[in-house]
């Protein structure tokens, strides 16, 4: 009985098992978010629980307190468990983009082109508005040019359009920049990083 190569296993091992990264957007407003209404269904529980009490507080609520603290119980969960996520299934040569509640996950699977490279690419826009629409209208245009990475997927057809898998914040270049090795390196391909200027 022949011995594979290790690079051999490693290789089937890695092609074998979907390629999933997740990205999980946790900012401060989202944060803020998720404490407001975990403490808002946290009062509403307290008020349902002073029913019937000398105080007064809740008296002939009903059912209303409770409901509402678990709307918003819900509505906090779902922020801090939700994510949106990015796939490869080399064996069946096909991808997708889901985002994912608890472990369910919505987003179809669309057939992966021949891949000859894995990109990050910096890309910086402005928002363009008109003298007219700023003066009649009072349109807030940003102090500066949007910047941000994208991740994509470079495709060997010439006529085919790129596959984005991620876009992120220009604050977030090492991430961008982890992300795109580790697609590389799934797909076997070469990464190729294009900075600011």
């Amino acid at each position: 009985m022949g011995v594979l190569p290790a690079f051999l296993i490693n290789y089937w091992a890695v092609m074998l098992a979907p390629f999933e990264t997740t990205i999980f957007y946790n900012n401060n407003l989202r944060s803020l978010i998720i404490v407001v209404l975990t403490a808002g269904s946290g009062l509403c529980f307290f008020v349902a629980s002073q029913v019937g009490e000398p105080t007064g507080v809740g008296e002939n609520q009903g059912p209303l307190p409770v409901l509402l603290g678990l709307v918003l119980l819900c509505i906090a969960g779902y922020l801090l468990f939700s994510f949106y996520d990015f796939a490869i299934d080399g064996p069946k040569r096909r991808y997708r983009h889901f985002s994912s509640f608890f472990g369910l996950r919505f987003g179809r699977w669309l057939e992966l082109p021949p891949v000859t490279g894995v990109v990050m690419k910096y890309y910086s826009s402005r928002i363009a508005v008109s003298e007219s629409a700023n003066d009649t209208w009072g349109i807030w245009e940003p102090a500066g040019p949007q910047k941000f990475y994208i991740v994509m997927l470079s495709l060997e057809q010439v006529n085919q359009k790129s596959i984005i898998a991620f876009k992120f914040p220009f604050r977030q270049k090492t991430q961008a920049a982890e992300i795109t090795t580790e697609i590389a390196s799934y797909l076997a391909v070469e990464p190729r990083f294009f900075d600011a200027p």
